[in-house]
């Protein structure tokens, strides 16, 4: 109990001890903040004194920030702001991740439990692709949209790595473990691999864990069946026109599906390799959008 008394005097004089926080101090429970000029530190952050006012409820709040813990801040994710707030509607929030300067983003509060972060154009870290052509647009929320397309260099191609495919690693603005979109197929493949399934590219691997019917979801199924029904049968890689969701040429297909990322330290995204047919016309293709990630 003495020794726990003193930690805590000592946090508190190293707190108060700086004014301004110009120095790399400790915030009240141990963590290292390092703050300039009126800035103050709290839990780790660097915060405007304002952002501090004790409050009971959201109204007594301003600049974006929210009542949480009895204080006026910003949550760190949607998923924080969900937690705390598990009434709280689909919106544009500020969020104040660790170690990131406070940043507009829009909340998805509702599907799959709420808590998702919407993915933008500036959240993209790197891509990968080859045999395709790939055309980038923002849908009204300022969420990414990608239109994928393969090329005929990647129709037959014998080697794995000259067949189509694009890789999207999303940056850890947070330090997400899910991530979701909405997919659209066009035209034909005869062999792929989507939803976390990966071959033969293992230095442009996705990082998701193989999708698994028992452990994530899918939903809004349209054509994804094998036999032209919308219920997908699980099967995340192909090969061959039998039991092939994605061929003949048909109808467009579409479904929206939750993956979990495989190992956190790692890059991770959305990756879709495909093998289109030379006989068929060369609309073979993909689409992403309403690309969401959450903690």
């Amino acid at each position: 109990m003495r020794a726990n008394l003193v930690l805590a005097v000592v946090f508190t004089a190293l707190f108060v001890a700086s004014p301004g926080c110009v120095i790399e101090d400790l915030d009240l429970v141990g963590r290292p903040c390092p703050c300039t000029g009126d800035l103050v530190c709290v839990e780790g952050r660097c915060l405007q004194p304002s952002s501090m006012s004790a409050c009971t409820g959201d109204e007594q709040c301003d600049d974006g920030h929210v009542c949480l813990d009895s204080a006026c801040r910003l949550a760190s994710s949607c998923a924080a702001l969900k937690k705390a707030h598990a009434a709280a509607p689909s919106a544009s929030y500020s969020i104040a991740p660790p170690g990131v300067a406070p940043l507009p983003v829009y909340c998805d509060m509702v599907e799959d439990g709420g808590g998702w972060m919407l993915v933008t154009a500036e959240m993209i870290a790197s891509e990968f692709s080859g045999a395709v052509s790939v055309v980038k647009a923002a849908d009204a929320r300022g969420g990414l949209s990608l239109t994928v397309r393969a090329s005929t260099d990647g129709c037959g191609a014998p080697d794995s790595r000259d067949k189509s495919h694009h890789v999207l690693y999303v940056k850890d603005v947070i330090p997400w473990q899910s991530i979701r979109a909405h997919h659209r197929f066009t035209g034909a493949a005869i062999c792929w691999s989507l939803f976390g399934a990966w071959w033969s590219l293992e230095d442009r691997d996705p990082n998701l864990v193989e999708f698994d019917p028992a452990k994530d979801s899918i939903r809004d199924q349209v054509r994804m069946g094998p036999t032209g029904g919308d219920a997908f049968d699980g099967l995340a890689g192909h090969c061959g026109d039998a039991d092939n969701f994605w061929y003949p040429v048909g109808a467009e297909r579409s479904a929206t599906v939750t993956l979990r990322r495989r190992t956190p330290s790692s890059p991770a995204g959305l990756g879709i390799r495909a093998e289109c047919i030379p006989t068929l016309p060369s609309e073979t293709g993909w689409d992403y959008d309403q690309i969401y990630v959450r903690e």
